[in-house]
């Protein structure tokens, strides 16, 4: 049977090749550039999530974390409404008054967080100053004030009309980066077959490339270089023409650690809304891009975060890599010339910690990093 490799790219990759697509720098110029206007074709300050983050910007660490803020939003909201009547009109301001909106009423809410001690939700620990802030900008946004919003459907709704605006700025913005920069084509092909020929000494297993990025893949195809498959997990700007879609979602494990969540949330997903993007079925016996085939891992550039879990369990489900020979490696880069080899070790042991919880063989999952690592399995390199 004729072995691949796996190789997997996550944002980081754009940065090493010359990209200047951090969500922070699409965040600062999309709010403060001369050039904006031209460029994106729409305000930014009009989108809520944009105001909000500007908002979180000196007050919560992952500020320029769009899915974090997303899911935090979604989470906040939703536990809001579960432990809250906010639509019969029986909330009460402190004058004994009733108030007038749902939106009113969230008013009051925030207030209360801005004054009072902490207060949690069953399962959660954000602090007080994000519920403030999250719930004072829905309340006072006057995308939600001017609705006569009388469920809470009505709220998520326009949350998600929200999301996808700015899904609209971010293709745009990748656009426009990716085409006026003349050295980014040559320096990501440069450093795809850097990748596609690491840690092999002869026979170079040919490549499937996964790609948690926005940006075409580089075409790398040769006589050396053989790519069987390429996909853009989130949807790709490539032929963009504003009706292709960019996925910004969130994980369901970022939402809730039950085995359901409601259906106000689901829509927000990766997994729902990948799977409406690519609802169209293969022909039957094509290859999976998935397989038994797979013998190398390989990761690089992408931040191994809770919001993209799900993918990484399907592939270390898939590929068993306890009882099979994977070779797993995760590569880093000191660009900028910061040293992140401990921040790398940090993400690749709280991932693999993580999924080693969630194995079905608990004994296997408390054994499985230091299985990997006896069988010398698993690499965080430098590259």
């Amino acid at each position: 049977m004729d072995e691949e490799q796996l190789i997997i790219i996550g944002n980081g990759f754009d940065v090493n090749s010359g990209l200047k697509s951090l969500y922070s720098q699409f965040i600062d110029f999309a709010l403060s550039d001369e050039k904006r206007d031209d460029i994106l074709s729409l305000h930014a300050e009009n989108n809520f999530f944009f105001l909000l983050i500007d908002k979180l910007r000196f007050t919560y660490k992952d500020w320029c974390n769009i899915e974090d803020v997303i899911s935090k939003t979604l989470i906040i909201l939703d536990n809001e409404f579960t432990s809250y009547d906010y639509f019969e009109k029986k909330q009460k301001n402190e004058w004994g008054d009733l108030y007038a909106s749902p939106c009113d009423f969230m008013l009051g809410r925030s207030r209360d967080y801005g004054s009072r001690a902490k207060e949690t939700y069953p399962g959660t620990e954000f602090p007080n100053k994000l519920k403030e802030i999250i719930l004072y900008e829905i309340a006072t946004n006057d995308i939600f004030k001017r609705k006569a919003i009388d469920n809470p459907d009505v709220f998520f709704s326009l949350l998600k009309k929200e999301v996808l605006n700015f899904e609209l700025l971010l293709g745009r913005y990748l656009r426009y980066i990716t085409h006026s920069n003349s050295n980014y084509e040559c320096k990501s092909k440069n450093l795809l077959k850097k990748l596609y020929t690491n840690n092999f000494e002869k026979n170079v297993l040919p490549a499937k490339i996964l790609s948690f990025n926005y940006t075409p893949i580089p075409d790398i195809t040769n006589s050396s270089h053989e790519i069987l498959l390429t996909k853009n997990v989130h949807g790709s700007i490539e032929n963009y023409n504003e009706t292709t879609d960019l996925v910004i979602g969130v994980d369901r494990n970022q939402l809730s650690s039950n085995a359901t969540i409601s259906n106000s949330l689901t829509q927000f997903t990766k997994t729902y809304r990948t799977l409406k993007m690519h609802h169209d079925l293969n022909f039957i016996g094509s290859e999976a891009f998935i397989n038994k085939k797979i013998k190398v891992i390989k990761f690089f550039g992408h931040s191994l975060s809770l919001a993209d879990y799900s993918y990484f369990q399907s592939v270390f489900d898939a590929l068993d890599i306890y009882n099979n020979e994977i070779y797993i490696f995760f590569y880093y880069s000191n660009y900028d010339s910061v040293d992140r080899s401990v921040e790398q070790f940090d993400k690749v042991f709280q991932l693999m910690e993580y999924y080693g919880k969630n194995m079905a063989n608990l004994n296997h999952g408390r054994n499985l990093l230091h299985k990997l690592e006896l069988e010398n399995r698993l690499s965080i390199t430098e590259i």
